[in-house]
Order: structure tokens, then sequence, then C-alpha cells
């Protein structure tokens, strides 16, 4: 689901998170899980609408 969410110009990788792109803060919202990295930091997740999946349609080449 990332790399198609990549592919369609919604997200992009930053070091090891993937974050949403200008194009994607419409589709996206980032949420606290309650989960902390060992340093206390919290931990967020990006969470994506339904109404992306539209967008995320490959067309196959044969």
């Amino acid at each position: 689901m990332n790399l198609l969410l990549a592919e369609a110009g919604l997200q992009a990788k930053r070091g090891d998170d993937w974050e949403a792109l200008e194009a994607g803060q419409a589709f996206a919202r980032i949420y606290d899980t309650g989960k902390k990295h060992g340093s206390g930091v919290l931990i967020q997740q990006v969470k994506w609408a339904s109404s992306v999946l539209p967008l995320l349609t490959r067309e196959e080449v044969a």
C-alpha cells in the first residue's frame, strides 16, 4: 500500500518514515499510536481515508 501511495504521488519516504505529501494531505490523518520509541517519543501513524482508493488503481501493461 505504501508503494502504491508513493507511485500516485501522495506520500514519500523520509528516512525510515512515510510522510503524506501535499497532494495526499486531504486523504491522510496523523494519529498518536500510544506506543513510544525507546527514547520515550510517541509514535505517530498516518491513516488514509478510503476515498484515496480510486487514485491508486494500477493499469497493467500486457
